[in-house]
């Protein structure tokens, strides 16, 4: 008799587990990230070099780069950047990117990492760089860009 009641137990438990399994089923939609848009002025909000904040000691209030949306860029002001002018950029890939390339239409092409934190509910755009000629003499760069207010 324990035996029976044993095999019930089980039957039951087992059907339990089943009905369970069924009834979590779950739709499983696409989840498509959005092309990252940044078109319009970025200004900077923070520099960091060779790891050292500098923001507080440099005067970057006039340099700025524009984005359009056909692909191009345009830089205002002087700083150490990665490029000296204006010309095309693209990511390495429009949902995901981690990296940009920069096309200046006086030199050759460069690649820099990005890094897009949200602060509040806005993007801020992270681009690094290394200026300078190789060995003891180059600078790391971070420059952390904001979008400009319209």
């Amino acid at each position: 008799m324990s035996i029976h009641i044993k095999n019930i137990k089980i039957q039951f438990f087992c059907i339990a587990i089943l009905s369970v399994m069924a009834a979590c089923k779950t739709n499983k939609s696409e989840l498509i990230e959005p092309q990252k848009d940044i078109s319009g002025t970025w200004q900077i909000a923070k520099i960091v070099q060779n790891g050292i904040d500098i923001t507080p000691y440099a005067d970057y209030s006039a340099f700025s780069i524009t984005f359009n949306k056909d692909n191009t860029y345009s830089l205002s002001g002087e700083l150490p950047f990665i490029v000296n002018s204006g010309g095309t950029w693209n990511f390495n890939d429009p949902q995901y990117p981690f990296s940009m390339l920069f096309r200046p239409t006086d030199g050759n092409a460069i690649s820099s990492k990005l890094a897009f934190p949200i602060v509040g509910s806005k993007y801020q755009l992270g681009i690094s760089f290394i200026k300078g000629c190789p060995g003891n003499y180059q600078n790391t760069y971070q420059y952390t860009f904001k979008l400009a207010d319209k």
